[in-house]
């Protein structure tokens, strides 16, 4: 009866402890099952977070004026946004996996894959990390100027590097126009009879036309920059940079935009009570006045 009992009792022992392990082992395989759920429902969402910022980051380059381009390494085109489309005329799939130096007219192209091996082995930068005017070369073999400024990053170890593109082709037709326009009002103002004298809001010379060389004496490069008080006598030389002060804080006109008789210094001439005119040419910062040619004058 002892020998039963034992052997009952050692029976209950070993199948309790299979229940608790059993028990253990559940309650490990539902620790184990939540913490994958979790981390399922973690990766989820930082996947979700990641499609989101690339769908932003998508969205910025897509949308972006400028062209930007990503290269590899080697020079090969990884990315090409619709802004570098309408720069350069290719669709991206035309270009994508080709060198980058296709978008660049001589010189730039033929040293392109050299200056970026140079890059590479030495660190030596010419462009990276800055910006530079350039030329571009469109799908039609066209060329026209650009900004171009390049920044370095790492995918995965490797080395990309990121191209930003402005076309300034609008700017060089404005520079042209300015150019043209300078070049006439200089050939109105050159081949003006009446003396013309282009100051800034210090009083400086700017400009000394050919009428006024004939009226004054001094050449042109002898005037320039110095103050037009010079060509005054007293009492005009004294108070011109006080009323051109008062004029600019004030706005008080005294002369600007009409005209009265004066006297101006011409050096081995003086004319007294000769008509000449200040004109506000560009509001407090350019004036000119243009005066009359002497028909009296009487030497000193």
């Amino acid at each position: 009866m002892a020998l039963a009992a034992a052997a009952s009792g050692f029976l209950a022992w070993i199948f309790w402890l299979i229940a608790r392990s059993a028990r253990r082992q559940r309650q490990g395989t539902d620790t184990l099952r939540q913490t994958n759920e979790n981390l399922e429902a973690q990766v989820d969402a930082s996947a979700a977070d990641l499609r989101d910022s690339n769908a932003r980051l998508r969205s910025i380059i897509d949308s972006a004026v400028d062209g930007i381009i990503v290269i590899d390494g080697h020079g090969r085109i990884e990315a090409f946004n619709p802004g570098a489309e309408r720069l350069f005329g290719y669709p991206a799939p035309e270009v994508m996996g080709r060198n980058v130096k296709m978008l660049m007219p001589s010189p730039y192209h033929d040293e392109h894959d050299g200056y970026l091996d140079q890059y590479l082995h030495t660190g030596l930068a010419r462009i990276i990390g800055t910006g530079r005017e350039v030329s571009g070369r469109r799908r039609d073999g066209s060329t026209f100027p650009l900004h171009l400024s390049v920044g370095e990053m790492a995918v995965k170890g490797e080395r990309k590097f990121t191209g930003m593109l402005h076309d300034l082709k609008a700017r060089a037709a404005r520079g042209d126009e300015l150019r043209s326009s300078e070049a006439r009002w200089r050939s109105v103002i050159d081949s003006a009879v009446d003396g013309i004298v282009v100051i800034d809001a210090h009083g400086r010379i700017e400009a000394f036309n050919p009428a006024a060389v004939r009226l004054f004496g001094y050449e042109e490069h002898e005037v320039v920059g110095r103050n037009v008080n010079m060509l005054m006598p007293s009492p005009y030389h004294e108070e011109h940079d006080t009323y051109l002060a008062r004029h600019l804080a004030t706005g008080v006109q005294k002369i600007i935009g009409t005209g009265r008789e004066g006297a101006l210094d011409l050096g081995a001439y003086e004319v007294m009570h000769k008509p000449f005119e200040l004109h506000d040419l560009e509001p407090l910062l350019l004036k000119a006045f243009a005066a009359s040619g002497p028909s009296q004058s009487s030497p000193r």
